[in-house]
């Protein structure tokens, strides 16, 4: 199932999300590894009918038990075996998506999960309630964002608590982190 959220063209420097966490009152910035969240651009807890300015790819979209269940550049894909950062394919007849990164972790149905998504130029990075990481770059991903889909397996998934950041930059030891996460990556098998 893919959920599409519009958001303004601002948010092609950066975009800092988390889905599922376990307080969505909280308006505080989540800790980033990559981009330093700025204001706050929107937030909105999911617990009521999606409004005009939200769209949706696929399905019908029901509020159930306060939470809202059910042409990307880029995406996250949350599964049960894992987490994945994937390139999309801008032209389906001669390209094909492009995985750039997957952590292997289970994903338990039942549980709230907190998931930062975070994009700066060709660069994406999703960390999974702050243990697991997944990072990937392509130049194919340093264009304007307006739609960042979330890709979810399964019969059904529950969001609630989405709060969307402007960007501030780049963490100051992004750098640092950017270099430590690229080894890490060749190092998987």
């Amino acid at each position: 199932m893919t959920a599409l959220i519009r958001f303004a063209p601002l948010l092609a420097l950066a975009v800092v999300l988390p889905v599922g966490a376990a307080d969505p009152a909280k308006t505080e910035p989540p800790k980033t590894l990559m981009v330093a969240p700025g204001k706050l651009l929107m937030s909105d807890d999911l617990n009521a009918p999606l409004g005009q300015d939200w769209k949706t790819a696929k399905g019908r979209w029901d509020v159930i038990d306060g939470t809202i269940r059910k042409g990307h550049v880029c995406r996250v894909l949350v599964r049960p075996t894992g987490l994945t950062v994937q390139k999309d394919a801008h032209d389906k007849d001669t390209e094909k998506p492009m995985q750039l990164d997957t952590a292997a972790v289970a994903i338990k149905p039942g549980k709230w999960h907190t998931l930062v998504v975070e994009l700066r130029g060709p660069d994406i990075l999703a960390t999974l309630d702050g243990k697991h990481t997944v990072f990937g770059s392509h130049p194919g991903i340093d264009l304007a964002k307006t739609d960042l889909g979330l890709t979810v397996a399964g019969e059904f998934v529950s969001f609630k608590g989405l709060r969307v950041w402007e960007s501030a930059g780049p963490q100051k030891d992004w750098d640092a982190t950017k270099t430590k996460l690229l080894e890490a990556k060749k190092a998987k098998p």
